[in-house]
C-alpha cells in the first residue's frame, strides 16, 4: 500500500502527512491543525483541511502519486489553473475527488471518496454501515486509559497501514469470507493501557490488552462466514 521510499522522502520536505486510514493507500494526505468534515455517509468520507505546503508542490505530489498508482487501477482526469487544480480520481473499488485551491497561507484541500469497501475511524455508536451481500462488517476496537497509540492494521483491501490516533476508536469496513484481519496498537506513552480487538458483524472473535510501558496489544484472525 506504500507508495514507495523515494517518492514519500521526496515529499516529505513539504509537509506530507502519514497516510490518513480513512482514504485509499494512493491518496497522498498533508500536515494540517484541524480539519471539518463533510456529512456522514454509508461508504462515503468527505473532509477539508488547510496545509501549509505551496499549491504547486501539492498539485505535483498529487499527481506523482496518482501516476505512480497506475499499475493497481487508478485512473485520473485532472483540470486546473494557477488558482487550483481538481482531481476526478477512480479505481476498482472506489471513486475519489480532490479540490486543490490557493490559501493564505498554503493550499485549502477538500477531499470527498466512496467506496463499497469503505474503512474510517469513527466513534463506537456509529450507525453500521450497508453492507454488499455476502459482506461482513469487520470492527477494530481500540480502547483503554493510554492517551494515544500507533496503529498498525490490515484494511478492508488486505493492504498494511498505519496511523496514530486518540483512544478510544473504532475502525469500520466491510470485507468478503477469507480476508485477512489485524489490528496492532502500541502506546505512545509508559502510562496507562491499551485494548485491541476485532468484532465481525457485532461478534467479539479477537481481543489483546498491555499494561507494559510502551506496550503492544496486537490481534488477528481470517473472516470466516458467520450466516
Amino acid at each position: 500500500m506504500q507508495f514507495g521510499l523515494l517518492i514519500v522522502l521526496a515529499a516529505a520536505s513539504f509537509g506530507q502527512a502519514k497516510q490518513d486510514p480513512r482514504f485509499p493507500a494512493w491518496l497522498p494526505s498533508f500536515e494540517h491543525q484541524s480539519e471539518i468534515p463533510g456529512p456522514p455517509a454509508p461508504g462515503r468520507v468527505h473532509v477539508s483541511y488547510q496545509t501549509d505546503a505551496d499549491l504547486g508542490p501539492v498539485v505535483g505530489r498529487y499527481e506523482t502519486a496518482l501516476h505512480g498508482a497506475y499499475p493497481q487501477g487508478v485512473t485520473f482526469t485532472e483540470d486546473g489553473n494557477e488558482n487550483g487544480t481538481t482531481f476526478d480520481i477512480s479505481s476498482s473499488d472506489h471513486h475519489c475527488k480532490v479540490a486543490l485551491s490557493k490559501a493564505s497561507p498554503g493550499t485549502n484541500v477538500d477531499v470527498v471518496c466512496t467506496s463499497p469497501l469503505y474503512t474510517e475511524i469513527a466513534p463506537a455508536d456509529t450507525p453500521k454501515i450497508q453492507l454488499r451481500p455476502g459482506y461482513h462488517l469487520v470492527e477494530y476496537v481500540i480502547e483503554g486509559t493510554a492517551a494515544a497509540a500507533g496503529l498498525t492494521f490490515h484494511s478492508a483491501s488486505g493492504a498494511t497501514q498505519h496511523s496514530d490516533i486518540d483512544l478510544p476508536a473504532t475502525l469500520l469496513f466491510q470485507a468478503a469470507p477469507g480476508a485477512p484481519l489485524m489490528i496492532a496498537a502500541q502506546k505512545k506513552a509508559a502510562e496507562g493501557t491499551v485494548h485491541v480487538s476485532i468484532k465481525i458483524d457485532g461478534v467479539t472473535v479477537r481481543q489483546s490488552a498491555s499494561s507494559e510501558p510502551y506496550g503492544l496489544a496486537s490481534a488477528s484472525a481470517i473472516l470466516e462466514n458467520r450466516k
